[in-house]
């Protein structure tokens, strides 16, 4: 590894917060093997096995990967290289831009609600009516929008800033988000 990709790694463990698993896991780097699915997020774990931001986006489409019974592999290395850096290693003519992505052989998606309504269709989990549909879509986006406004109110500086990093800035927006959105669900 050169010092460029050196700098790199330390740079991806600040923004992200969280310790490197470079060369802990599958690489993104490497192809899937063939016919097996893949997630590529960050590590739900961190180095010592404490549960870490990884989680998020996500966790919604391992839980449709296991309620399926569809088995998966996990890719936490190497994500910042293959996401913006190596994009000549994603599939011709529509990259991926971010994580949470899956991928199986020469095929590769990214956005959460995207994926998601993806696999349910592909496993049998999707429904069938169009009323049904309808009303499934709209929980996805009203979640994942409740989601990107929680992230904002706790991110308030920068979107990959530790909330550590930025709590004190965070307070007020935190207050806000209570009161103006957390209140509609209680």
């Amino acid at each position: 590894m050169g010092e460029a990709e050196k700098k790199q790694d330390l740079n991806d463990e600040k923004i992200h917060g969280r310790t490197s698993k470079k060369n802990q896991g599958l690489s993104a780097l490497e192809p899937p093997p063939p016919g097996q699915w893949q997630l590529l997020y960050w590590p739900a774990f961190n180095s010592e096995g404490k549960l870490c931001a990884g989680a998020g986006r996500g966790e919604y489409l391992r839980v449709l990967f296991e309620e399926a019974g569809v088995p998966y592999e996990e890719v936490n290395a190497h994500l910042s290289d293959y996401f913006w850096t190596k994009l000549e290693l994603q599939p011709e003519h529509f990259p991926v831009l971010a994580p949470p992505a899956i991928r199986k052989d020469n095929f590769a998606l990214s956005q959460t609600p995207v994926c998601a309504k993806y696999l349910a269709t592909q496993f049998g989990l999707y429904p069938e009516d169009p009323l049904d549909a309808a009303k499934a879509e709209q929980t996805v986006y009203t979640v994942h929008e409740y989601i990107a406004e929680g992230v904002a109110a706790y991110h308030p500086v920068k979107a990959s800033m530790s909330y550590v990093d930025q709590k004190e800035e965070a307070k007020p927006y935190i207050e806000a988000f209570k009161r103006e959105r957390v209140r509609l669900i209680n």
